[in-house]
């Protein structure tokens, strides 16, 4: 219910917080309310894991995608953008896509593999797959201090995995 979201929403900051400040990186905490706890007139814009996973953007989000587009022209000096590729078609990993390859130059935009998604070759479409087949790619082993940052948001990584996963980090740049 609503408490658990309020709770859910209290302990991804926090992990967030953490996170951060263990990397010495100044960021913004945003407060957009997850996809799978979105509503819209007390229903789930996104009620079953296919939707949630479509890539399919509900009518209901338009609202949102202008809330992100407006923070992305707060962003606008910066020299470099990490986007998700949307592996998996999550939905606020393609509403995250869609609107930073509208907001930035294409030049100053990598793209980071969505993890775990990017694990399921069914995840992948053929847009995804000439991304990844066409753009420099930088491939790189888990350091050991992700690992331990990794191990911070255990509102995540400890519901879908035994432990901290290790994999191999790579980003798909212009």
């Amino acid at each position: 219910g609503c408490d658990d979201l309020i709770k859910f929403r209290g302990q991804r900051i926090q992990e967030d917080i953490i996170a951060m400040n263990e990397l010495g990186v100044e960021f913004d905490h945003l407060n957009f309310t997850d996809a799978a706890f979105r509503s819209f007139q007390k229903k789930s814009i996104y009620p079953t894991v296919k939707e949630l996973f479509s890539g399919n953007v509900s009518e209901a989000d338009e609202f949102l995608k202008l809330q992100v587009l407006k923070v992305f022209n707060n962003y606008t000096n910066f020299n470099k953008f990490i986007i998700p590729l949307s592996v998996g078609k999550h939905i606020d990993h393609a509403i995250v896509r869609n609107l930073a390859e509208l907001a930035f130059p294409k030049q100053l935009i990598g793209y980071y593999l969505d993890f775990p998604y990017a694990l399921r070759l069914g995840n992948w479409s053929l847009k995804n797959i000439f991304k990844f087949v066409t753009l420099r790619k930088s491939i790189k082993f888990m350091s050991k201090t992700k690992r331990q940052i990794l191990n911070y948001y255990s509102s995540q990584i400890h519901q879908l995995f035994n432990n901290t996963p290790s994999y191999q980090e790579i980003i798909l740049c212009n």
